[in-house]
């Protein structure tokens, strides 16, 4: 039940074998924890961008000298 690209590939690899679908294994792995981290990424961006404009509008700590 593999796809048209994904059959095309293994082809190219030279066939399907145990060891062919272990390589895309690894590849499919890695793939997936490269786009895991460009999305843990551009969370953390957002909540700084987030807490950036909170401390903008923060009120300014007002000190008192005795």
């Amino acid at each position: 039940m593999l796809n048209d690209k994904a059959q095309h590939y293994l082809q190219q690899l030279g066939g399907v074998t145990q060891s062919n679908l272990a390589q895309v294994e690894r590849l499919l792995q890695q793939q997936a924890v490269m786009m895991s981290t460009i999305d843990y990424f551009t969370l953390l961006g957002w909540m700084f961008a987030g807490l950036i404009v909170i401390i903008w509008f923060a009120k300014p700590p007002f000190f008192h000298s005795h």
